[in-house]
C-alpha cells in the first residue's frame, strides 16, 4: 500500500494497529513484555500525534507490529 508523504507517525502507527486488529493496550502488553516501559496513554499520545517514541522503542514498536521501521516512519512503501 502506498502511503501519503503527509501522514504523521501517529497516523502510520494508528494505520498499522488496525491491520493487525491490535488495541493501544494490546501493543502496550506487547512492548512491556519486551522490556519496553510504557502506559496505554503513551501509546495512545503516540497514536494521536501527541508526542514520539524514542528511536529505540519504535524499533520494538516494529517487532511487535513486524514491520520495517522505514514503512512506520512513512520513508517507504508497505
Amino acid at each position: 500500500m502506498k502511503r501519503e508523504a503527509n501522514m504523521t507517525f501517529g497516523a502510520h502507527l494508528t494505520e498499522a494497529m488496525q491491520r493487525r486488529a491490535m488495541h493501544p493496550v494490546q501493543l502496550t502488553a506487547a512492548l512491556l513484555e519486551r522490556g519496553v516501559s510504557v502506559t496505554p496513554t503513551t501509546v495512545y499520545n503516540w497514536a494521536q500525534g501527541e508526542t514520539e517514541p524514542r528511536a529505540s522503542t519504535i524499533l520494538e514498536i516494529c517487532r511487535v507490529l513486524d514491520l520495517d521501521p522505514n514503512n512506520l516512519m512513512g520513508w517507504g512503501d508497505d
